[in-house]
């Protein structure tokens, strides 16, 4: 049980980190015109546009490989959640009718754990997702100016 709700939490954790890293992007790509501001000025000064271009390409990958990694991570956590649960029930269906847990009320109890869990990372990334749009709004009221 203690592996399930583990695998649960991390398959919660995944789902939501996905939508996380997707919003942090768009207030990113929002904010990168006030940054083309800053690095236009210096490329027109160094004359190192390709060097910026090149800089910019590789952030932009890195941010994709990064998303693509979590993708995968979810999938994986998914799949180990499902495994553990078939495990748990083929367990309980080998047991004595003595020993065995299979009620309605247990299952109710286990479903019950699981969404709670559920609800509680939602909860932590619906506060995060708040914390990053108050942090975008105050940057964006306050910028800071490059000489």
């Amino acid at each position: 049980m203690k592996q399930l709700c583990r695998l649960r939490y991390e398959q919660e954790k995944a789902k939501h980190e996905i939508d996380y890293l997707k919003q942090q992007i768009s207030i990113y790509q929002a904010c990168s015109a006030f940054e083309h501001e800053s690095i236009s000025i210096a490329s027109r000064l160094n004359d190192r546009q390709s060097c910026v271009e090149t800089i910019q390409q590789a952030r932009n990958q890195m941010v994709n490989d990064f998303l693509d990694n979590t993708n995968q991570q979810k999938q994986h956590t998914e799949r180990q959640f499902q495994l553990e649960v078939k495990h748990l029930w083929t367990m309980e269906k080998n047991l004595s009718s003595s020993r065995k847990l299979t009620t309605t009320t247990m299952q109710h109890i286990v479903d019950k754990c699981l969404q709670n869990i559920s609800e509680h990372v939602s909860c932590l990334y619906k506060f995060k997702s708040q914390q990053l749009k108050v942090k975008h709004i105050n940057l964006h009221n306050y910028p800071l100016r490059f000489i």
